[in-house]
């Protein structure tokens, strides 16, 4: 196997180029197959996958690299170590090519270097369709959610998501609206964390409402501005810069499921 021919592959993928990608597949012998599909650039340090990943028009080359043994989870040789996953939720305006990741069995909860998920880079980059398939896969619930302020309840929509294969851990994403991509706060609470009911002893009714409750933890809250969402790649969390704070927040819905379902 030659550099020639790793980089014949790596342009037919990058190209779209079905039929050429097809003809160096068949005829490179059974064992190579894998070794060619996954080579990554000199330069770029992106595998064919990832830059078929990057097309518009890229789920049938994606599914014969998958078939030839690409390894659908693999990370960039950049300082960013980005993955199929993440450069389709990058550059897609629509969800074709994520789905067919997502079908093969591609990792939505991987973290780049910088910590972000391929969801966090949909959202930065404003690509509604992805965002919104990575989302469907990883939702565990959805629907309306109040939160206290010092003066009034603020209603918003919220979207609890998985961090992990497991749905172990989640997060709560709240959005002014239901049809916004980028989220105004992401929550994490606590895995131990539990809910209890919050018995308001303030004398203004309209800071009284009813399915109100309260996490024996604090919630850690980070605002969403800026590009600034990082996560930890070490614990897998939720984590910032300057734009994190640990707060005891009171939450009320209309059915008390939506962050323990």
């Amino acid at each position: 196997m030659t550099r020639a021919e790793c980089i014949a592959v790596w342009k037919a993928a990058r190209d779209g180029d079905d039929a050429k990608l097809q003809k160096m597949l068949v005829d490179s012998p059974d064992a190579l197959g894998p070794n060619l599909v996954n080579w990554k650039h000199h330069r770029k340090g992106t595998t064919p996958l990832m830059v078929a990943a990057e097309s518009r028009r890229g789920e049938s080359i994606m599914r014969q690299l998958i078939a030839a043994g690409a390894d659908i989870n693999a990370e960039d040789a950049t300082k960013l170590m980005n993955t199929a996953l993440h450069y389709a939720a990058m550059t897609n305006r629509d969800s074709l090519v994520v789905d067919v990741l997502l079908n093969e069995g591609a990792d939505a909860f991987a973290l780049n270097r910088k910590g972000l998920s391929p969801l966090d880079l949909a959202r930065q980059y404003r690509r509604g369709a992805v965002a919104a398939a990575l989302t469907e896969h990883m939702k565990v619930h959805s629907g309306w959610l109040y939160l206290r302020g010092q003066f009034r309840w603020k209603k918003r929509w919220g979207v609890v998501v998985a961090c992990n294969k497991q749905r172990t851990s989640r997060e709560l994403c709240v959005f002014h609206n239901p049809e916004d991509i980028r989220p105004d706060a992401v929550l994490l609470v606590d895995e131990a964390a539990r809910a209890a009911p919050f018995a308001s002893n303030d004398s203004f009714c309209w800071l009284k409402r009813e399915n109100a409750f309260i996490f024996d933890k604090p919630v850690m809250c980070q605002r969403v501005k800026r590009q600034k969402l990082t996560r930890s790649p070490v614990c897998r969390k939720t984590m910032s810069q300057e734009d994190v704070q640990t707060r005891d927040l009171v939450f009320a819905a209309d059915k008390l499921q939506l962050l323990r379902s």
